[in-house]
């Protein structure tokens, strides 16, 4: 099943390259002033002003958007886990940028973990993950990129005329059964 994103508070790419198709308007569906947008990369500040497309830039600049920068994949594989194991790291990036309320990082965490440990495998890996997630080590790992708005509004023209829904596939996980 699908369906449309729009005014989301919060972009997470898990694969970069799906920024740097030409014509793509991930960037559209984010609301303006506030909306964070975050990139599974090992790319510095100078890596993104590089390697994003103008239109981009452009779109982020424009939308006010906040920027930050984690490699989850790199995490999760030196935690001894497969780079797919990074959708933990990103869930966990998730909770911690944001603001909702609801639930403090500090809260979720405990869960998190308790997710984590019943659903890898290796208890060792799991462990090696937790410890990865906590609020600090997290925090340490991702970066807020400030760039510079006037220069990427200028990268290329912006309409938000142009926007687009993005089209979100949802599928249901099964929890793991135990065996008897």
């Amino acid at each position: 099943a699908q369906y449309p994103i729009s005014d989301a508070d919060m972009l997470m790419c898990d694969n970069p390259s799906a920024l740097l198709l030409p014509g793509q308007k991930l960037v559209s569906s984010l609301k303006q002033a506030g909306g964070k947008v975050v990139i599974n990369c090992g790319w510095s500040l100078q890596d993104v002003e590089r390697t994003l497309t103008d239109d981009v830039k452009s779109a982020l600049a424009h939308k006010q958007a906040e920027l930050y920068l984690i490699d989850a994949t790199g995490i999760a594989t030196s935690c001894g886990a497969a780079a797919s194991s990074s959708s933990w790291v990103l869930q966990a990036v998730l909770m911690l940028l944001c603001e909702s309320g609801s639930m403090s990082y500090s809260q979720a965490y405990p869960h998190l973990c308790s997710l984590v440990k019943e659903r890898m495998e290796s208890v060792q890996v799991a462990n090696r993950i937790c410890e990865a997630l906590k609020e600090d080590a997290l925090h340490s790992k991702v970066t807020k990129a400030a760039y510079q708005a006037s220069k990427w509004m200028s990268a290329a023209p912006y309409s938000d005329s142009e926007q687009t829904q993005v089209l979100i596939p949802v599928h249901m996980t099964k929890k793991k059964q135990d065996t008897k």
